[in-house]
């Protein structure tokens, strides 16, 4: 057993028969995936990665599988230790905006490929891909990735909304025919979780400034795959050349890091294409974009905005409207009522049946600095 120093946990103790797992490059590759993609450029100290989420997965899947509540063989408890292990092994750079950069890109369906293909787990690989009886720990309202990922996010942002009574919940969650249940004691922790996961996607993951700077990294891959495939003369190595062909395999996935990325934009610093020149520039340079919230603007606004930027830019590059709607209820949970009934937790609380009414709403244009 291997023991590893870890802010949220103290320490997260490493069962041998997954040392292998860790050791392999795949798996090691995450420690060059940041988590949260751009959001160190709004809260500086959010640079941790991937492979300390993984870890943190794992650490909560252990308590999961061995609570009370489950009753699991030896191999189910392997098998889904290894899926909190792998669960984002597919991430390519900075995370969930590489799937906005390049076309096609699903992160689950890499981690699933590289689970078979290079771990050699198929049942692992079904878990990630939500086709297990016991996904739902996994990928639900409320499992081990999202019980680590608010907590962890929060600790490394500086923000509080990641606090939750998470060491009653890993001890409670339960599968039962092939749904989520918690005990009735734990619906206030859930209600406080899934209130803090709104806070935490506004406050953070929809800050306006980490979705200007999300559209600025979408701008400048949308130009330089522009130019890429016009045949202009721009700097694109033979690793990205092959995603941006969509002819990548498995063994390029291994290498495709934040770090070739950046890399490729501190070149196109120095491009001679005007437009890739200048939007490479603001990147690293503070000129960047800026988010306007809609509901503290008017349509004049916004209209004389866009007007300005399009006398002197590619609108397609250089003003964007982002629109998002989401739901932090995509699925049910269950309340095991002493009788054994399950009741859907939406019916159960009336908190959570308000939740699932209103959605996170963001309402965002963006556009260059300079036109405030």
């Amino acid at each position: 057993m291997v023991v590893i120093k870890d802010p949220i946990y103290k320490l997260i103790e490493i069962e041998d028969e997954f040392l292998s797992i860790i050791d392999n490059p795949y798996f090691q590759r995450l420690r060059n995936i940041k988590q949260n993609a751009l959001l160190f450029y709004v809260y500086p100290s959010a640079k941790h990665d991937r492979f300390s989420h993984s870890l943190g997965t794992y650490h909560l899947m252990k308590q999961v599988v061995n609570n009370d509540k489950m009753k699991l063989s030896d191999k189910d408890k392997f098998n889904l230790k290894a899926a909190a292990l792998l669960h984002d092994v597919g991430h390519g750079p900075y995370s969930h905006l590489w799937e906005h950069l390049i076309p096609n890109f699903n992160h689950e369906e890499m981690s699933a490929n590289i689970i078979r293909e290079i771990f050699g787990l198929p049942e692992v690989a079904s878990i990630v891909e939500k086709d297990h009886p016991y996904h739902k720990l996994l990928s639900s309202v409320i499992d081990v990735d999202k019980l680590d990922y608010m907590v962890r996010d929060s600790y490394f942002c500086g923000v509080g909304y990641g606090n939750s009574d998470m060491e009653r919940i890993v001890r409670s969650l339960s599968v039962e025919d092939g749904k989520l249940v918690i005990d009735p004691k734990l619906v206030s922790s859930v209600e406080h979780v899934i209130t803090g996961r709104i806070s935490l996607y506004k406050a953070t993951y929809f800050h306006p400034a980490c979705r200007a700077k999300d559209a600025l990294m979408e701008s400048i891959f949308n130009c330089a795959k522009d130019l890429y495939q016009s045949g202009e003369d721009i700097f694109v190595d033979e690793l990205l050349s092959r995603f941006l062909d969509q002819s990548f395999n498995i063994q390029d996935f291994l290498h495709m890091t934040d770090t070739i990325v950046e890399y490729h934009i501190h070149v196109w610093c120095s491009s001679k294409n005007p437009v890739l020149y200048d939007l490479a520039n603001r990147f690293f340079y503070r000129k960047s974009f800026v988010a306007r919230d809609l509901s503290l603007v008017d349509s004049e606004y916004v209209k004389e905005r866009k007007e300005r930027v399009a006398k002197k830019y590619l609108l397609p590059l250089y003003f964007h409207e982002d629109n998002i709607v989401k739901g932090v209820y995509e699925n049910e949970v269950y309340v095991k009522k002493p009788s054994g009934e399950l009741v859907a937790l939406s019916k159960f609380s009336e908190h959570i049946a308000g939740i699932i009414k209103t959605p996170i709403k963001i309402n965002l244009v963006i556009f260059p600095k300079e036109f405030i």
